[in-house]
């Protein structure tokens, strides 16, 4: 692994999770709001909960094992497993789960697709797509 992709998963295992959710409910000002969050990069998991603006129960959201690649063809993100507290949710999951989904080709964020494929790897216990 580079020396940048080591200092990215540094910083993402450090971040401390109060400044994640700051940052997440500004943007989700107006939307909901962000009340639990995380991810553990080493096991490929993590967990968000939300509360829509208007709603009285939370969505829960748990996503395992889930990984970005690179091929001929572009950059590629699987998700392995992912279920909801909401039945509707884990239905639609259902539809994106265990498909190569092609990530769009954005010209200021592709400079740095190959690092966040280093760091977002399929680990050696996944079959890789």
């Amino acid at each position: 692994m580079s020396s940048k992709a080591t200092f990215i998963r540094f910083a993402v295992k450090w971040t401390p999770r109060f400044l994640i959710l700051f940052v997440a409910n500004l943007v989700l000002r107006g939307i909901g709001k962000l009340t639990d969050f995380k991810l553990d990069l080493d096991s490929r998991t993590f967990h968000v909960r939300t509360l829509l603006a208007g709603e009285v129960e939370p969505i829960d959201l748990w996503v395992k094992e889930f990984y970005v690649y690179k091929d001929t063809q572009g950059y590629h993100v699987v998700v392995r497993s992912a279920e909801s507290n909401k039945i509707w949710l884990t239905n639609m999951l259902t539809h994106v789960v265990g498909r190569a989904w092609t990530l769009p080709s954005i010209p200021q964020l592709n400079p740095h697709l190959d690092v966040v494929a280093e760091v977002l790897e399929a680990p050696l216990s996944l079959p890789r797509h």
